[in-house]
């Protein structure tokens, strides 16, 4: 087997990219069953959602910022539609607590911080009632979490919580919505809002987090994902979009409880499996 790997690697010396390591690359088998195809533009034709977006609404953000970075354009929208927003916090550092107290202000929505570890989100049943209590106290029309296959561990452990909160029947009501969104990764997209009027409010709200653009050029990232967003549909035009995967929260149970079979398989982070 040593043999085989070094005359493989060997054999790639051309190659002007090396991964890491294949053995962490276990979930691609899994994510092609539920995206069914790479080249999803060719078979999902996205629509504008155009439509107002009325009623309860909550967001899970495993991180502060996180919200603003994957439908900070949307949540304008939501609160322009007299939706009544709450967002959930799964984490926060020291640096963070002020910064999100005062984007929920300013946008006038309501947060519970669940003050998880970032890095290591324990699934108990303390942090699943607390979740439970506020769906149920809400009951949602909708509820926007990161989609399963974004490329942080936190994100995606975000999807098994929604995943066991299904498995112990802790909704009472599951008649919602669930809107993937995107943070760090593309993937096969049903549904745009179209933000382009929102782009400079929501850039705003984003710089909020001053120690977040601080470390890591947000403001640029977010630009040109929202821009590139418009890629998916024929259009000429300068747009900024905001992308989602939105499915009935029932179908959505089905592909976490695929995905997550093998939990060591999804993960690179040793605390979730």
């Amino acid at each position: 087997m040593k043999n085989f790997i070094k005359n493989f690697i060997n054999s790639k010396t051309n190659y002007k990219f090396f991964i890491k390591n294949f053995t962490q690359l276990t979930d691609l088998k899994i994510a092609s069953y539920v995206a069914k195809s790479m080249r999803h533009s060719l078979i999902i034709n996205p629509y504008e959602n155009k439509k107002k977006l009325t009623g309860n609404t909550i967001i899970f953000s495993p991180h502060p910022d996180d919200e603003i970075i994957g439908l900070g354009g949307t949540i304008i929208k939501l609160i322009k539609d007299r939706s009544k927003l709450h967002c959930i916090y799964f984490s926060t550092d020291r640096e963070r607590i002020k910064e999100y107290k005062t984007v929920s202000k300013l946008l006038n929505f309501s947060t519970t911080q669940l003050n998880l570890k970032i890095n290591n989100f324990a699934i108990n049943n303390k942090n699943l009632d607390l979740i439970a209590k506020e769906i149920n106290l809400r009951n949602p029309k909708r509820i926007f979490l990161p989609f399963l296959f974004d490329d942080h561990d936190d994100h995606r452990r975000v999807n098994q919580f929604f995943l066991e909160l299904f498995k112990k029947k802790l909704i009472l009501k599951k008649d919602f919505e669930v809107w993937g969104y995107q943070i760090y990764s593309f993937f096969p997209t049903n549904l745009y809002v179209d933000i382009t009027k929102n782009i400079k409010n929501k850039i705003f709200y984003l710089k909020k987090y001053k120690s977040q653009v601080k470390k890591k050029n947000f403001v640029h990232l977010v630009l040109s994902m929202n821009a590139y967003n418009s890629r998916f549909i024929n259009t000429s035009k300068k747009l900024y979009l905001e992308n989602f995967f939105v499915v009935p929260s029932k179908e959505y149970f089905k592909l976490c409880e695929k995905y997550f079979k093998t939990p060591r398989n999804c993960y690179y982070n040793k605390n979730y499996y």
